[in-house]
C-alpha cells in the first residue's frame, strides 16, 4: 500500500502551503549531528502497561491556537495515566528542542529527511518503547506512515480528525480533481484505520457519507485546559474598543474573513464608534496590510496566555470551514466577548449563541452598536465563558473519554 509514495521526491503533506515554511531553521542544527534522532524521556518508576505514540509534523510550538494547542493539552492529559505517551516529532528547527525536556511527556524529535520516507527507523524505536497505538492526523499521512506500521508492527491506528479535507477543500473552491483524491486519500486510509476521534457529529455524518463504519467513528470534543490562558472579566467597552482576530494568515479561509472586518471598520468609524482592530498570526503580512489597511498585522505571537489581557473583543469570522472551530474557545478560556459569523461557530451545539453574538452580515457594525446600550449583554458574555467551556470540553471528561478507547482497542494486551 505504500505503493502512493512518489519517489522521486521528498513527501511533504499538502498542508504545508498553509505555513511560513521559511521561519527560523537554525534552531537545534546540531540536534541530528549524530543520529537521525533525539530522544527527550522522562523518568519514571511506574508500570505502564500501554504506550501511545502521537505522531506530528508543523507548527507546534509556541501552541499558540488551533490543532497544536489540542495536541498539546491531549498529550499531557495522557501522560497523567499509565499510558507511556511519545510525540514522533518531525523537527524542522522551527522551535528550541530543548522545550521538550520540561514538557511532561516522552519526545522522539526525527530529522525531517527520514521523517516520511525511513519508516523502519521508527518502526524499530516503537518497538523499544512498547508503543501499541499510534494517533495521526490526515489521512495522507496514514497512507504513507500508518500502513508501514500497520502491515509491519500490526499496531493499532486512530485517526485524529482535525477536517473533513475533501470537505474543505471543496468550499474553498479547489479543484474537483483535488477533492476527488482527497475523499479517496479517506477511503483508501479507512483499512489501515480503528478508531476516528471526530470532532463534531456532522464529522462523523460527513465519515460514514463516504463508507465508513460507524462503529469505528467516536466524537470526541478537543482538549482544552483552561488554565493555561489567564481569564480576566469584561464589564464594558473602551473607546477605542481593542479588538482581536487570531488564525494563521497563510489560510485561505482566515484571509477570506479579513473582508468581513474591513467593513466592519469603516462601518464603526462613519458611526462614530472607535475601533482598533489587531490582527494576530503569521502570514504574508506586508501583503495583506495593503490590501485592508485599516487592520492593524501584528504577525506571530509566542504565547497566548497573556495576549488576550488588551482587548475587549474578539472576532471569529472565517469564509468557510470544516470541522469544529477551535478559535472562540481560546477566546472564551481568556474571558473575551465574541462575534462571529456562523462558521466561526461551525461545529458548536445549537446553544452556542447564547455566549456568542453571531452575525452573518459582511459588517460587525450592527453587532457591535449593540454592546454599549447593552452592558449587562457584554458582561454575560464574557462572565458565561467558562461555564460553556467546562460544560462542554471539559479536560478531565475528554481525556478521560480518550483513555478509554485505548484501553479498549487494546483488550487483547
Amino acid at each position: 500500500m505504500r505503493a502512493i509514495m512518489k519517489k522521486n521526491k521528498p513527501f511533504l503533506p499538502h498542508w504545508f502551503r498553509y505555513i511560513d515554511t521559511e521561519r527560523q531553521k537554525q534552531l537545534g542544527v546540531d540536534l541530528f549531528k549524530n543520529a537521525p534522532f533525539s530522544v527527550y524521556e522522562k523518568e519514571s518508576e511506574e508500570k505502564r502497561d500501554m504506550g501511545i505514540a502521537l505522531f506530528l509534523d508543523g507548527v507546534f510550538y509556541p501552541t499558540t491556537t488551533g490543532a497544536s494547542y489540542h495536541f498539546m493539552n491531549l498529550l499531557t492529559g495522557l501522560s497523567k495515566d499509565s499510558i507511556n505517551v511519545y510525540l514522533f516529532r518531525c523537527y524542522r528547527g522551527w522551535e528550541d528542542p530543548n522545550i521538550y525536556r520540561k514538557l511532561p511527556f516522552n519526545t522522539v524529535c526525527i530529522d525531517p529527511t527520514v521523517f516520511y520516507d525511513e519508516p523502519g527507523l521508527q518502526a524499530n524505536l516503537l518497538q523499544k518503547y512498547s508503543i501499541n497505538t499510534l494517533v495521526f492526523d490526515t489521512s495522507e499521512v496514514i497512507l504513507y506512515q500508518g500502513a508501514y506500521f500497520k502491515e509491519h508492527l500490526g499496531l493499532k491506528i486512530v485517526h485524529d480528525i482535525q477536517n473533513i479535507d475533501h470537505v474543505l477543500s471543496e468550499k474553498g473552491g479547489l479543484s474537483p480533481n483535488i477533492v476527488k483524491n482527497q475523499k479517496q486519500e479517506l477511503i483508501t486510509a479507512d483499512k489501515f484505520v480503528d478508531l476516528y476521534w471526530a470532532k463534531t457529529e456532522l464529522d462523523r455524518t460527513q465519515l460514514q457519507d463516504v463508507g465508513i463504519d460507524s462503529h469505528k467513528i467516536r466524537v470526541r470534543y478537543p482538549i482544552i485546559d483552561t488554565k493555561n490562558i489567564h481569564h480576566s472579566l469584561r464589564r464594558h467597552l473602551g473607546n477605542p474598543v481593542k479588538a482581536i482576530f487570531l488564525g494563521n494568515m497563510f489560510y485561505s479561509p482566515n484571509i477570506g474573513g479579513l473582508e468581513i472586518l474591513e467593513n466592519t471598520y469603516r462601518d464603526c468609524v462613519r458611526n462614530d464608534i472607535y475601533l482598533e482592530i489587531d490582527v494576530v498570526g503569521e502570514g504574508d503580512l506586508l501583503f495583506l496590510a495593503k490590501k485592508f489597511p485599516n487592520l492593524n498585522f501584528k504577525g506571530k505571537v509566542d504565547s497566548i496566555s497573556d495576549l488576550f489581557l488588551s482587548y475587549q473583543l474578539a472576532f471569529a469570522c472565517p469564509s468557510y470551514g470544516s470541522g469544529i472551530s477551535l478559535k472562540v474557545l481560546d477566546y472564551m478560556a481568556a474571558g473575551l466577548p465574541i462575534i462571529a459569523n456562523s462558521i466561526g461557530v461551525r461545529g458548536h451545539p445549537s446553544n452556542i449563541s447564547n455566549y456568542v453574538i453571531v452575525d452573518d452580515s459582511d459588517s460587525f457594525y450592527p453587532a457591535i452598536r449593540k454592546l454599549p446600550i447593552d452592558s449587562k449583554l457584554y458582561t454575560r458574555l464574557s462572565s458565561s465563558s467558562l461555564d460553556y467551556i467546562g460544560k462542554y470540553f471539559n479536560p478531565q471528561k475528554n481525556i478521560y473519554a480518550i483513555k478509554k478507547d485505548i484501553r479498549e482497542l487494546n483488550l487483547d494486551l
